[in-house]
C-alpha cells in the first residue's frame, strides 16, 4: 500500500452498521431524583451498561494522517479510545460528545472503544480502521424521501478510499451533516421544495470526490391522529383481525401476500398500531386453513381507512371454504380524503353481491384508484355483531349509605363484617361458587344454580329481630324469577320464609330492601336466631347470579 494512500473503513466486529452523525450526537445523562423515601430510590446498579456503542471517524484531508475519534453510545457516563497504533496511547478520559485526535501512519488499525455507564459497567466495541492517502474514487450516492417522515430526506454515500462524507443539504441554513462512509445520514427541511444536495467524500488526500443533485423533497400527508378507538365489545360479538383495541383473533398470516402491488409498513399513529399502503394497486391478506374466519355469525365488516389520494376504495372477502371460491367486492367510489372513514359493512351486502358463503373467509383484498399510485391507511380490521346479552357484571354493586351501626354485615365491603359464615355454598348445594372481583369490588358468583345454601349456625347465628330489613344486591343475566329465604333454627322447631322476585331484572344490578316484616308475613315466627340464607330460582339449574352487600338494617 502507498505511504501516502489514505482511506478509513469503518467495520464493527459486531457485524453491526454504525449509522451516528457527528451533528447527531447523542449526550445521553442519567438524573437521578433522589427521594425521601427510601422506597423510592432508583435502582443504579441495575442500570444497564453501555448500549449501541461506535464512532465517527474523520480525517483530516491534508495527507498529514490526523484522524478526529468522536466516540457515540447510550447509557453512557464517560468514554475512552485505545488508537490500536501498538503505541498503547489511548484518548484518557473523553465526556460524551467530546473527540479525541491522533495521527497514523498508512495502514489498517484496530482502535477499541470503551464505554462506561453511571454504574461503572462497561462496553467495548472494536473499529477497524483502514488509513490511506488516495483521493476517493467511484463515489456513489442514494438520495431518497424518507417514507414514514414528511419532508425528511436520507442520503447514502459510498466511495472506494474513503474516510467520510459530509452533505450540504441546501437549505437556507445550507446546514451540513457528516457520516462514516457507507453510513446513512438524514436532515428533516422546514419546507417541502426543490433543493440542491452536495454530497463530498473524503479521504486523507487534498483530493475530493463531490456529487451535487436537485432533488425535490416531499411532503408526505399522513394522518396525525389515531382512528377512532371501537366500543367495547364481548369477545362472543367480534372476530378481531387488527386492533390494539381487542384480542386478536386471527393468525394473519400475511397483511401483503406476494401477489400484491405496494409497499406495506407497519407504523404508529399518535401511540396507536397502524398499517400503511403506498403506491397501491391491489393488496391481498392472507389468512388461510385452520386460521379461515367463519363469520356465518356476525353481521358486519369493519374497517378504519385514511387516504391523502384515492379516489375509490373498495373491499373484497373471499371464501374458499366449498369447492370453489365464492367472493363479494363492495366499492366506495369518492372516499373522503385526509380523515378517518369507518366503514361498517353489512355482511348482507357482501351476500348480495355474489358471494354465496362465509363460514371459510380466508382472503380479505382491498384495491382502490387511481390504479398503482394511491396510498392508504388501515386500522381496527374485525367482523361483528350487536351486543349479546352480557353474561356478568362489569360495574361494582351500589355502595351502601346505612350507617355501621345499623348494620348487621355478612357480606360487603362497605362494612366491617359482623356474621362468622361458615359456608356460602352449603354441601346440599347446587351451583358452582366462585369469588370474584368486579371492578375491585368483592363479590360472589353462582353459576348454573338450583338453590344455593347460606349457612352461620350457633354460635354466629343472627339475631335479627331489632332490624327492619335484610338486603341483597343481585345481578343476573339470566334469571326469570329469583327467590330470598331466611330460616331461623332457635326453637324447637325451624321457622322459615322466601320471598318470590318474578320478572328480576336482568344484566344489571338489582338491590333487593326487603322489609322483615315480609318474612314474618309469610309465615316466619322468630327472627332472633337465623342460620340459613337461601337462594333459588328458575330456570332450575341453570340461572347464574351475582351478589354483594347481604346485610341486615334499620
Amino acid at each position: 500500500m502507498d505511504s501516502k494512500s489514505r482511506i478509513l473503513k469503518i467495520k464493527i466486529d459486531t457485524m453491526k452498521t454504525v449509522k451516528y452523525l457527528l451533528s447527531l450526537v447523542l449526550v445521553v445523562a442519567t438524573i437521578i431524583s433522589c427521594s425521601q423515601d427510601d422506597d423510592n430510590a432508583i435502582d443504579i446498579a441495575g442500570v444497564p451498561a453501555p448500549t449501541n456503542v461506535s464512532a465517527l471517524v474523520v480525517i483530516i484531508p491534508d495527507n498529514s494522517g490526523l484522524v478526529t475519534i468522536t466516540p457515540l453510545g447510550e447509557g453512557v457516563s464517560t468514554f475512552s479510545v485505545n488508537y490500536g497504533d501498538g503505541t498503547g496511547n489511548t484518548s484518557g478520559i473523553l465526556q460524551p460528545g467530546e473527540s479525541a485526535q491522533n495521527t497514523y501512519e498508512a495502514g489498517i488499525y484496530n482502535i477499541a472503544i470503551t464505554a462506561t455507564g453511571i454504574n461503572g459497567k462497561t462496553t467495548t466495541v472494536s473499529q477497524e480502521i483502514e488509513v490511506s492517502f488516495l483521493p476517493p474514487q467511484n463515489l456513489m450516492v442514494s438520495i431518497e424521501n424518507d417514507s414514514n417522515i414528511s419532508r425528511k430526506v436520507n442520503v447514502t454515500a459510498t466511495a472506494d478510499l474513503a474516510i467520510s462524507y459530509e452533505v450540504n443539504f441546501g437549505d437556507a441554513n445550507n446546514t451540513v451533516v457528516s457520516g462514516n462512509i457507507g453510513d446513512e445520514v438524514s436532515f428533516i427541511y422546514d419546507m417541502a421544495g426543490t433543493y440542491t444536495i452536495t454530497v463530498t467524500a473524503f479521504s486523507g488526500s487534498t483530493d475530493t470526490a463531490v456529487y451535487t443533485e436537485d432533488f425535490t423533497v416531499t411532503e408526505l400527508v399522513i394522518p396525525t391522529d389515531a382512528a377512532p378507538v371501537p366500543p367495547v365489545r364481548q369477545d362472543a360479538d367480534k372476530i378481531s383481525m387488527f386492533s390494539n383495541a381487542y384480542t386478536t383473533d386471527v393468525n394473519v398470516s400475511s397483511w401483503r401476500s406476494s401477489w400484491s402491488t405496494s409497499t406495506l409498513t407497519d407504523i404508529q399513529v399518535a401511540g396507536d398500531d397502524t398499517k400503511e399502503y403506498i403506491d397501491a394497486d391491489f393488496v391481498g391478506v392472507e389468512f388461510y386453513g385452520a386460521d379461515a374466519v367463519d363469520a356465518s355469525a356476525m353481521e358486519f365488516f369493519h374497517i378504519d381507512v385514511w387516504t391523502p389520494n384515492a379516489t375509490t376504495f373498495r373491499v373484497k372477502l373471499v371464501d374458499l371454504g366449498g369447492a370453489s371460491g365464492t367472493e363479494g367486492e363492495i366499492e366506495f367510489a369518492g372516499i373522503a380524503q385526509g380523515e378517518w372513514v369507518s366503514l361498517d359493512i353489512p355482511m348482507a351486502d357482501f351476500i348480495a353481491a355474489g358471494m354465496t358463503s362465509t363460514n371459510s373467509i380466508q382472503q380479505l383484498i382491498f384495491s382502490g384508484l387511481p390504479t398503482g399510485t394511491f396510498d392508504f391507511y388501515i386500522d381496527n380490521v374485525y367482523f361483528y355483531r350487536g351486543a349479546s346479552a352480557p353474561t356478568m357484571p362489569t360495574i361494582a354493586a351500589p355502595t351502601p349509605s346505612e350507617p355501621q351501626a345499623d348494620v348487621i354485615n355478612m357480606f360487603s365491603n362497605a362494612y366491617t363484617q359482623d356474621v362468622n359464615v361458615s359456608s356460602w355454598r352449603s354441601s346440599w348445594s347446587t351451583s358452582t361458587l366462585t369469588d370474584i372481583q368486579v371492578a375491585g369490588n368483592d363479590t360472589k358468583e353462582y353459576i348454573d344454580a338450583d338453590f344455593v345454601g347460606v349457612e352461620f349456625y350457633a354460635p354466629d347465628a343472627v339475631d335479627a329481630s331489632g332490624m327492619a330489613f335484610f338486603h341483597v344486591d343481585v345481578w343476573t343475566p339470566n334469571a326469570t324469577t329469583f327467590r330470598v329465604k331466611l330460616v331461623d333454627l332457635g326453637g324447637a322447631s325451624a321457622t322459615e320464609a322466601e320471598i318470590v322476585f318474578d320478572g328480576i331484572a336482568q344484566g344489571q344490578w338489582v338491590s333487593l330492601d326487603i322489609p322483615m316484616a315480609d318474612f314474618v308475613a309469610g309465615g316466619m315466627t322468630a327472627t332472633n336466631s337465623i342460620q340459613q340464607l337461601i337462594f333459588s330460582g328458575l330456570p332450575t339449574g341453570t340461572f347464574d347470579f351475582y351478589i354483594d352487600n347481604v346485610y341486615f338494617h334499620n
